[in-house]
């Protein structure tokens, strides 16, 4: 069974997981993790709340599935992760980034032995994920490369995008690029 201090620790390590694959975040806010009660619709969604006044992000995972399988720990803590890399500010996400988040929340999990997913309720995700991943089948490192240039993944343009990976499919790219559907994710973040 985990704990807030397993939480925060896995945290910790997928964050540095991320940071080494798609580059350093804004070391300046702090990160931490907390469960919530779910309930209603997306009660089984992860988010993050960034706080610029206390100049922090705050985790917050379903209490329950998370505290208990370390799959469904990383899946949802990895998801988040994603968002911590971009700076604070942006009031909407694209399909790059929360596809990398599901990209990334499915790696972290396969990685650590956890293998039974499921399609999502949530389509759009997995939309996002599919698209995010034949993006990294043509180029692993591009997504370090382009936060040099834009460090906040929803802010990376089609052109930008096509500019650091010549062979991604012009149509791609503008999908990847779109704002993610409204609704859909989950209060972010």
């Amino acid at each position: 069974m985990f704990n807030r201090i397993s939480l925060s620790h896995l945290l910790f390590e997928l964050l540095a997981d991320a940071q080494r694959l798609y580059g350093p975040r804004d070391p300046s806010f702090a990160v931490d993790i907390e469960t919530f009660t779910p309930a209603g619709r997306l009660a089984h969604a992860s988010m993050i709340r960034p706080d610029p006044a206390k100049r922090r992000y705050v985790i917050r995972v379903p209490a329950g599935g998370v505290e208990i399988h370390l799959g469904a720990a990383c899946f949802a803590i990895g998801h988040e992760v994603i968002h911590v890399l971009s700076s604070v500010g942006q009031p909407w996400t694209t399909n790059l980034e929360e596809g990398l988040g599901q990209f990334f929340a499915f790696d972290s999990a396969a990685r650590r032995g956890w293998f039974e997913f499921s399609p999502s309720i949530l389509t759009p995700y997995w939309t996002a994920e599919r698209l995010t991943s034949q993006l990294l089948r043509l180029d692993p490192t591009v997504i370090k490369r382009l936060r040099k240039t834009e460090p906040c993944l929803s802010k990376v343009t089609a052109e930008l995008l096509l500019a650091e990976c010549p062979n991604l499919d012009p149509r791609i790219a503008h999908q990847l690029t779109t704002r993610f559907p409204e609704g859909e994710d989950d209060a972010q973040k």
